[in-house]
């Protein structure tokens, strides 16, 4: 049981913490941002501000989203410390060893006790080892799992604040401002960006507009493409996101829906 204490307490003290602070920051500025809206479009220069801290809180979202990905490791390094042991296990079990001793006096083949204390030892160690490990992987999967789904939901709530500048931008005389600062001119192509950036594991990433958006305020997404060039999975719709912003959230799902 010290493994699993270690592994899954270590795991659990690294991002337990991080997680409640990170929703309950996050929650309360997205919900503090929507009231302003509440009663209208803020003035250019307040969603400009509006703007800056929904791309910030989106990137510490992001930068926490890596922080977990770097565990999963640890359960693909686990599994065949599993598939070892019970192939051991069953080899051992499978050694034709007596049940008793039969003392050499009667003619019978004589087993020291070390010999089936060892035997006996061998099969409960790897018993317990395949028990722990199990375990191990049970919990960080679960860690896991109980921190992508909160994830998802901060970024549909940062969502709401994209749509909502989205819309003012659309009804705002000031629209070619608004979106210039959602989207300067080095946020809007592949400029600045590393060119390798657009290639992630088997996939090539890029930067386009979204058709069914407005012209006045146009939003973008990321998508992936697998090597014939077929399009696999589309990111989120984004008004003011930066490229490596679009580019993160991309990369984020392919590593949690595509194998």
């Amino acid at each position: 049981m010290a493994i699993k204490s270690k592994i899954s307490k270590a795991v659990s003290s690294q991002i337990g913490p991080l997680q409640g602070k990170l929703r309950s920051t996050v929650q309360k500025k997205v919900l503090e941002l929507l009231k302003e809206f509440a009663n209208g479009c803020p003035n250019v220069e307040r969603m400009k501000q509006i703007l800056k801290i929904k791309d910030n809180l989106l990137k510490i979202i992001n930068s926490f989203q890596k922080r977990v990905d770097a565990i999963k490791p640890i359960v693909s390094k686990l599994q065949p410390v599993v598939t070892v042991a019970k192939v051991a296990l069953e080899v051992i079990k499978k050694i034709p060893v007596p049940t008793a001793i039969i003392p050499p006096q009667t003619g019978g083949l004589g087993v020291p006790m070390s010999v089936l204390n060892t035997y006996s030892n061998t099969i409960t160690t790897l018993t317990t080892t395949i028990d722990v490990v199990e375990g191990d992987i049970k919990a960080v999967n679960s860690i896991i799992s109980s921190i992508t789904t909160p994830l998802s939901t901060l970024r549909d709530r940062l969502q709401a604040i994209d749509i909502k500048i989205a819309e003012c931008s659309q009804n705002s005389g000031n629209s070619k401002e608004i979106v210039k600062a959602a989207q300067p001119p080095e946020n809007t192509g592949f400029e600045g960006t590393s060119s390798e950036d657009f290639n992630y594991k088997e996939y090539t990433l890029d930067i386009v507009e979204d058709p069914h958006s407005s012209r006045i305020a146009p939003r973008r997404y990321a998508i992936a493409r697998n090597k014939r060039g077929v399009v696999v999975l589309q990111g989120p719709s984004s008004f003011s996101s930066s490229v490596q912003v679009l580019l993160d959230e991309i990369k984020f799902q392919i590593d949690n829906q595509l194998v």
